[in-house]
């Protein structure tokens, strides 16, 4: 039976969602006298088939969704269609107030100052960016009308309507002078290869998913002379098939469409003007696609596509790149490639370099620096030169591990692996290799991926007996420390949120400001100062600290917290918070690191009298409980504290200081000299009897050239005469790597160590966190920078309170290099009197 329809094959229509009609007919089990309509919507989800029902193709859509068509009535009415200027004017003229009053929760409310957004979209003649998508227009109307109503129009978006062709976007365009920016997405319209004076002015255009062939787009795109901007997104390309020839284009955005390989984008090479990239979401995994084994001379001849040296920016986030032989060879095919976009791809959750090493994100982000040298922005971030410096090295270190764990006879097929091998050993020198034995553990065996840990903990039997409990336990890397704490928490009976994991590396650093002082520099010195720090100098000479990591909870995996295939853990009940001190007190300041490791009280803060002397600061309730400060209580209430200087919260090592009775040989005050001498508590502190190395010559010598070696085996770290310090952290106080970094995370405390880390004085963040070691800053709160002086009577020198606190402290660093050559001099006299020759 034949229809005469109101329809046609190809038409735009609209019955509460916009689509195009592809069917016109009976359909089989429905009766031969109904016409249906088989329409492909434009969303996708809308349908229920895609052209097939119950088996009988009826008609076949664009779009590859299963769900985008269906079948309705013919009789069924449509929605209202509308001309261009009908639907500026029902979008931005319209006042439409809403129908009831809006009620939340039970109270009316009222819309105050739409009026005034009605009365400024009002102003039609004013309108520069009118975006009249999917209002169902299906015509342009009367061109003198749209040049009298909006005439300035400069972005306009025409997506998603009822067009039938092409000429009724040419008569609105025609009467927009100022006309920059035009959309046409889901248009399904007839487009012709005509030269249109009316696009002239046009510099972008975006024809999104228009389910168009990639020629008939791009014939499309020819009329628009002065584009400079094109995108063509989700229109299920996959190969450029011809050319642009859009001279002037510079951006072109061609994302979510089925592109593989760089190959099937070579066309688009020749647009040497282009600058930005984008293929976003693509299924793209290699630069060429594999030959057929059809092995014709056509295959072999295929050349993979150079782009032009203006391309700066591509975007490849979201694609199947899963091999890092693709990033070693994108600098050959965009040459001028200085910014990319390669997040969420395999390679960033794969197989690292080193075999069974997984990859991380931050691992991934370095080779990537590392593999493309003149990289300057890498997934929006800007490649900093230390930045740079740091994946280099990481990467060079890498390789030397891969070498080390492949034999001998396939180490130049792994350099071959890398190109950039040469030259990063010309930069930073060749790494040592240190192979394995036979002996050594499969990084693929079960082996290699538990760590044998041994916990330990100090107990006190009934009677005062110390007892330390030693387990052992064999655990995952892959265990998070939540799961390890849990663990342990069940070996030892503890709960396993009161329990802190402290690794004890067997490792020894200096402590801060003992290392070889630097000649003073200083002409003018008060020798009173002098004398009176000689005995504080001679005191603190030589100390040395174990290196000791607290593993402090977080999801990370315990493998990326310790080093090796052994560790051992010391186990310690968690401190509990001071309840007395406000949630609004500044973070928690360890002034020394090193003064928590004591086993007995150690005072962490000093300051310095007028005279030169340094008087350590002792906490009250550190004190024995039996004894008490007349006037000063053991814990202040907070209105107590005005005032003072906050020195931030500090933990307390839950001993006492141990008080011992003397005699007070010196008076205290200077103007009651004449006062006998009285009994006055002595405190005194025993340091730990556990032996302290000597320094290491080489810690006293400039940090070598970094040299890489592979661990012989994966318990092996860093020999005790390593010193390059980690320059990032110095800088900065953190560090990408944490403890996995192989560089040491300490403060240089001589200007020398300082220079060597490219800084000129420590750093505000370093100060911060050691308020008693620096004058300056503890000093802080209580005296205004630049306004107290000190004035030093027997020399008329007018000095700053925060430069006499800095001189003290260089004075001290120097005292022992001052006094070692005075005994070698002394010597040397002495040498001579009784005729010894040298």
């Amino acid at each position: 039976m034949s229809f005469k329809s109101k329809y046609h094959v190809g038409q735009r229509v609209c019955f509460d969602s916009l689509g195009t009609i592809r069917y016109i007919g009976p359909v089989e089990g429905t009766g031969p006298e109904k016409e249906w309509l088989g329409i492909e919507w434009d969303n996708n989800e809308r349908g229920k088939h895609n052209g097939v029902f119950k088996g009988r193709r009826y008609f076949t859509c664009l779009s590859s969704s299963p769900t985008v068509a269906s079948f309705i009535r013919s009789n069924r009415l449509s929605n209202h269609e509308r001309n261009f200027v009908e639907a500026v004017h029902e979008k931005y003229a319209t006042v439409s107030l809403p129908e009831k009053p809006i009620e939340i929760s039970g109270k009316i409310a009222e819309e105050i100052g739409f009026d005034k957004i009605w009365k400024e979209q009002s102003k039609l003649q004013e309108l520069k960016i009118v975006l009249v998508d999917g209002l169902r227009i299906n015509k342009a109307g009367d061109g003198q009308n749209i040049r009298a109503t909006c005439p300035k129009i400069v972005e306009l978006d025409l997506s998603r309507n009822l067009f039938q062709d092409i000429e009724e976007v040419v008569k609105i365009c025609g009467e927009l002078d100022d006309l920059k920016s035009l959309k046409l997405k889901f248009t399904n319209i007839n487009l012709d290869h005509g030269r249109r004076e009316e696009f002239s002015r046009i510099k972008q255009l975006e024809m999104d998913e228009m389910l168009m062939p990639f020629e008939v787009l791009a014939g499309f795109a020819r009329q628009f002379p002065s584009l400079i901007v094109l995108a063509a997104s989700s229109n299920f390309f996959a190969s450029i098939p011809c050319s642009l020839e859009i001279p002037n284009l510079t951006s072109l955005t061609m994302e979510y469409n089925k592109f593989t390989s760089f190959f099937d984008l070579s066309p688009l090479a020749s647009l040497k003007s282009l600058e930005n990239l984008h293929l976003k979401g693509n299924d793209i995994s290699e630069i060429m696609p594999p030959i057929e084994s059809s092995g014709t001379d056509l295959e072999s001849s295929r050349t993979a596509p150079v782009f032009g040296n203006k391309l700066r920016y591509i975007d490849l986030s979201y694609n199947n790149i899963g091999s890092w032989k693709f990033v070693d060879d994108l600098p050959s095919v965009f040459p001028g490639m200085t910014a990319l976009r390669l997040s969420h791809n395999p390679i960033y959750g794969g197989i690292g370099m080193a075999k069974g090493s997984p990859t991380s994100i931050e691992e991934g982000y370095m080779f990537t620096v590392a593999r493309l040298k003149n990289l300057k922005i890498l997934n929006f971030s800007n490649v900093m030169t230390a930045d740079r410096t740091n994946a280099e090295m990481f990467y060079l270190s890498r390789i030397s591990k891969a070498i080390a764990e492949a034999p001998e006879s396939e180490e130049a097929s792994i350099i071959a692996q890398h190109k950039r091998y040469e030259e990063l050993c010309e930069i930073y020198g060749a790494p040592t290799i240190v192979r394995k034995g036979a002996d050594a553990i499969n990084p693929d065996s079960l082996e290699a991926r538990l760590i044998n840990f041994t916990f330990y903990k100090r107990a006190k039997k009934e009677g005062g007996i110390d007892e330390t409990i030693t387990l052992k336990r064999e655990i995952p890397k892959s265990f998070d420390i939540y799961r390890v704490k849990g663990i342990v928490g069940r070996m030892f009976g503890l709960p396993p949120l009161n329990i802190r994991l402290t690794w004890e590396t067997g490792q020894w650093d200096p402590v801060a400001g003992y290392e070889e002082n630097e000649d003073s520099s200083d002409d003018e010195w008060d020798e009173k100062i002098e004398d009176a720090l000689v005995k504080t100098a001679n005191a603190k000479r030589g100390k040395w600290m174990e290196r000791e990591v607290e593993i402090e909870d977080s999801t990370r995996q315990v493998g990326f917290c310790v080093d090796g295939s052994e560790a051992k853990i010391r186990v310690e009940p968690s401190p509990k918070p001071n309840s007395k001190m406000p949630s609004s007190t500044q973070p928690d300041v360890e002034a020394h690191s090193q003064n928590q490791k004591r086993k007995t009280p150690w005072p962490s803060y000093f300051l310095v009298r007028k005279t030169g002397e340094v008087v350590p600061l002792i906490a009250v309730d550190e004190l024995p409980p039996s004894l008490d400060l007349v006037g000063v209580p053991r814990n202040l209430d907070l209105a107590e504290t005005v005032g003072m200087l906050n020195l931030g919260i500090q933990r307390s090592c839950g001993a006492y200081y141990r008080v011992e009775m003397g005699r007070e040989e010196t008076p205290r005050s200077e103007k009651d000299e004449s006062t006998a001498a009285k009994p006055r508590p002595t405190i005194t502190t025993t340091l730990p009897t556990k032996p302290i190395p000597t320094a290491p010559q080489a810690i006293r010598q400039p940090p070598p050239t970094p040299v890489f070696s592979a661990p012989s085996s994966p318990s092996q770290s860093l020999p005790p005469t390593q010193t390059q310090l980690c320059r990032h952290w110095c800088k900065h106080g953190i560090c990408k790597w944490d403890q996995q970094c192989r560089y040491r995370h300490i403060m240089p405390m001589t200007l020398h160590g300082l220079q060597e880390v490219g800084l000129s004085d420590w750093p505000a963040w370093y100060r911060g966190q050691n308020p008693g070691f620096f004058a300056a800053e503890s000093s802080a709160g209580m005296i205004r920078r630049g306004k107290r002086v000190v004035r030093d009577q027997e020399r008329g020198k007018v000095l700053r309170s925060e430069e006499l606190g800095e001189q003290i402290i260089r004075r001290l660093r120097n005292l022992e290099a001052s006094k070692s050559k005075e005994r070698k001099a002394s010597s040397g006299d002495e040498g001579e009197e009784c005729g010894e020759v040298g």
